[in-house]
């Protein structure tokens, strides 16, 4: 059974924390990446992803994340691994979770997911290579269809909400989108293996007709696209829009 987790993070402790273990001054490093290495430290791999942290402008931010297990079993897994710094970070006590429902083929949902949008392939002047490079999926579509024209997915309207729409729609077969928009996007630079890499960072809002429960089900459980480890790809589900399009 999947479970909806809700972990309390108090933000100037998370910072000192990071801090502490190298991860560079407050305001430098990548937050989610210190964040998949102390829910790892606490939970064990894989046990809190994907995950999504909320009001991040906040003194105490609201961390959600899917995971197998529910609120009792993981305190009692994490009694043993925390440490006094940890506890200065998260609450166990304050550990929330809920039991996530079954889907119902037809049924609509709506969503918000935080994204990284992109498509991989050789790098460049290295076609040879098995080395990949991450590229944005709106550039990567800019340079394969319009390589010699800047105006060219202007000209083919192809707006990089309409991109990023259809990246999205490809990795999600489980369901039909019925609205989707870009509520928000940045480019944003991340850690990786300790190398950075920038790319784009994008949050959309919309509603899906649920195919295939099963699948939309482990759809969650694993998060949507790459990344999913580290706060992006978690589909946190709400209300569908009022009316579908065509009513």
């Amino acid at each position: 059974m999947l479970h909806l987790i809700h972990l309390p993070i108090e933000a100037r402790s998370f910072a000192r924390w990071a801090r502490d273990r190298g991860f560079g001054p407050k305001g430098t490093q990548d937050n989610d990446a210190v964040l998949h290495h102390l829910l790892t430290q606490l939970f064990g791999r894989q046990m809190l992803q994907p995950f999504r942290v909320f009001t991040p402008e906040q003194a105490n931010w609201s961390l959600y994340a899917y995971a197998s297990q529910d609120a009792t079993a993981l305190v009692e897994q994490a009694r043993f691994s925390i440490t006094p710094d940890m506890a200065e970070v998260v609450s166990l006590e304050r550990l929330r979770s809920k039991a996530m429902p079954d889907a119902k083929p037809g049924q609509r949902i709506g969503f918000d997911v935080r994204i990284r949008p992109v498509r991989r392939s050789a790098k460049q002047h290295d076609q040879e290579s098995e080395k990949m490079q991450e590229r944005d999926a709106f550039l990567a579509e800019a340079l394969h269809n319009h390589a010699d024209d800047t105006t060219g997915m202007k000209s083919a309207n192809r707006t990089r909400e309409m991109v990023y729409r259809d990246w999205l729609a490809e990795r999600m077969p489980w369901a039909t989108l019925e609205t989707a928009r870009l509520a928000h996007f940045q480019r944003r630079r991340v850690l990786r293996n300790g190398n950075g890499i920038e790319g784009p960072d994008a949050t959309i809002h919309g509603t899906m007709v649920i195919v295939d429960p099963a699948q939309f089900s482990e759809a969650l459980r694993k998060g949507i696209g790459r990344h999913s480890a580290y706060g992006y790809g978690m589909m946190m589900l709400r209300p569908p829009d009022a009316l579908p399009p065509d009513r």
